[in-house]
């Protein structure tokens, strides 16, 4: 294993990104997000480790710690980022793991969907009133948290268009 340099690798996995850029159209939005959360997380080492086998599992969930006041999915690019950059030295032979594999990601909030009100149901039925399928019926079904209205089948229902 080569004892690179946390800034040498940066820079050089910076421009390979750059040439993915080119041949794989990768976007210039991500490049640069990219590029930036790498600079976060070398200002926060702030020197104190200089070579890629130094970082830790724990050292980066420290620095998952010290982002906080960001969004979970600005966290999750941010180690996707740095996972990015450990791929890229452990197949060019310049660390031979991966730590960021080791860490568990921010999980990404799931909305739920509310439930329409009954006044929703009905403007909804009666936008619906004069549609090809006659008649049409209705079934409300409730699935986890939200109320999905279709038009019951039966076999003499014709198929709406």
């Amino acid at each position: 294993m080569k004892g690179q340099n946390l800034q040498a690798a940066v820079s050089k996995y910076l421009n390979y990104l750059n040439y993915l850029d080119t041949v794989s159209r990768r976007s210039p939005a991500t490049i640069s997000a990219y590029r930036a959360d790498l600079r976060r997380f070398t200002d926060f080492l702030a020197d104190d480790i200089e070579n890629l086998q130094a970082l830790s599992p724990p050292l980066i969930e420290h620095w998952m710690a010290s982002m906080r006041d960001l969004s979970a999915s600005t966290v999750r690019r941010s180690l996707n980022a740095l996972s990015g950059l450990f791929r890229w030295a452990v197949r060019f032979g310049y660390t031979n793991t991966n730590p960021v594999d080791f860490v568990d990601r921010p999980r990404k909030k799931h909305r739920i969907q509310p439930c329409p009100s009954k006044g929703e149901i009905a403007a909804m039925r009666d936008a619906l009133r004069g549609t090809t399928c006659q008649p049409v019926r209705f079934a409300v079904r409730a699935r986890a948290s939200a109320v999905r209205l279709s038009p019951a089948r039966s076999p003499r229902t014709p198929p709406c268009r």
